[in-house]
């Protein structure tokens, strides 16, 4: 009976004080403002899937203006793939090479607005497909 009386007192005054801990979650100095990241508005120039023809694949696409401009692709194929995105006068940007299942995003910063080629080849001459995207930053 005493365990009960004890256990029941006590539980009557955690509820009548507003349980444990209540005077300590104040808000008092806390900075409620949310810190967000600046909205950035994107352009989608580039978006498919492409197959490659005899191992390989050229995809043009146009940049809309001087910005900044990111570049995505996903290798689909069993293989590892080269590529190299190149501009209007042939000047590579960026290039690499992906292993199967793997993808890559980069961002290539103030651009020149014109037409851009992505050339992708399958280090064995295989087949199989690769995504690209690409986007204009504003």
């Amino acid at each position: 009976m005493f365990k009960k009386l004890v256990v029941g007192t006590l539980t009557t005054g955690i509820v009548l004080t507003g349980g444990i801990g209540a005077t300590s979650a104040s808000t008092e100095g806390v900075d409620n403002t949310k810190n967000s990241a600046p909205i950035v508005q994107r352009t989608q120039i580039l978006k498919d899937d492409f197959s490659l023809m005899n191992g390989e694949r050229e995809v043009p696409f146009e940049h809309v203006k001087k910005a900044d401009m990111r570049v995505h692709m996903t290798n689909n194929t069993k293989g590892t793939l080269d590529w190299s995105l190149k501009d209007s006068k042939g000047n590579v940007i960026g290039s690499g090479s992906l292993a199967a299942g793997k993808g890559f995003t980069n961002t290539y910063n103030t651009l020149p607005k014109g037409k851009y080629k992505l050339k992708v080849t399958h280090r064995n001459g295989g087949s199989g497909s690769f995504y690209a995207a690409a986007r204009t930053l504003d």
